[in-house]
């Protein structure tokens, strides 16, 4: 597969700021169990735990929380999809699957296996694609997975890397790993480097691709959102005026306005 370096931000990808950022990130919501992925679920926060299987739903305006899902299994991405939760599970990164929540401790098993009997290992971040199929990244099987409505999947991406997040911005297939952001053409089948620096979470928003990296959140090579004491600046989503952040390294989730 060819892979073209583009656009990207220069030897020097400008953070922590060249323009100083005041520690605008708050700390909202400490999540028991540590937070991994976030989604929106009726108005709130929907977010997956690094342990205790569970899923968690937060009402910032209330700032009141829910226990939707307990004892689940490991569970890592999440995502709201036609009315239904959907979230994937690994067993210490040897398999993995896709799953949907029926109940608060039931949940139907959909897909562990990808084409030609390929497993999933660690689908770490879920997003739903223009086309209404789901795409997931799995660093332990180095792919980016796309899971159609029947449930047959394909991989999309497969690089020798390990991607860290998906997002749709611009109407293209973009991903994170440690290294770089990377837009997919699927026209060409060409990764191409957009960014020069990795993160752990993505999310388009207003035109923009924000990517959550361990230094906060940065927009084009530039540190636009931080907070004395994050770990790690991860999963996002807007709700409202404001991006929720999941810190992967403290485990709580984070928000600035937007």
């Amino acid at each position: 597969m060819l892979i073209l370096l583009i656009g990207c931000a220069g030897d020097d990808p400008g953070f922590p700021g060249t323009t100083p950022v005041e520690d605008n990130l708050v700390e909202r919501w400490e999540v028991e169990g540590l937070t991994w992925d976030l989604a929106l679920l009726d108005g709130r926060v929907l977010s997956t735990t690094q342990f205790g299987g569970s899923l968690y739903a937060w009402d910032p305006s209330s700032d009141t929380e829910e226990e939707i899902g307990d004892d689940l299994g490991e569970t890592l991405g999440v995502v709201v999809h036609q009315g239904e939760v959907l979230f994937t599970v690994t067993d210490s990164g040897m398999t993995g699957y896709l799953a949907r929540l029926d109940d608060i401790r039931r949940y139907t098993e959909l897909v562990s296996q990808g084409d030609a009997g390929l497993p999933m290992r660690r689908l770490e971040d879920l997003v739903v694609g223009e086309d209404g199929q789901l795409y997931a990244a799995d660093p332990g099987a180095e792919a980016v997975w796309r899971i159609a409505p029947d449930g047959s999947t394909a991989k999309v991406v497969t690089r020798g890397v390990q991607p860290t997040a998906v997002a749709f911005h611009g109407g293209r297939l973009h991903w994170a790993t440690t290294d770089g952001v990377y837009e997919w053409d699927e026209g060409t089948e060409t990764a191409i480097q957009v960014l020069d620096h990795g993160g752990y979470g993505l999310l388009s928003d207003g035109g923009e691709l924000l990517v959550g990296t361990d230094e906060g959140v940065v927009i084009d090579g530039q540190l636009v959102a931080q907070g004395q004491g994050l770990g790690r600046a991860a999963a996002m989503v807007r709700l409202g005026d404001h991006i929720y952040v999941a810190d992967q390294g403290q485990g709580s989730v984070w928000s600035f306005e937007r």
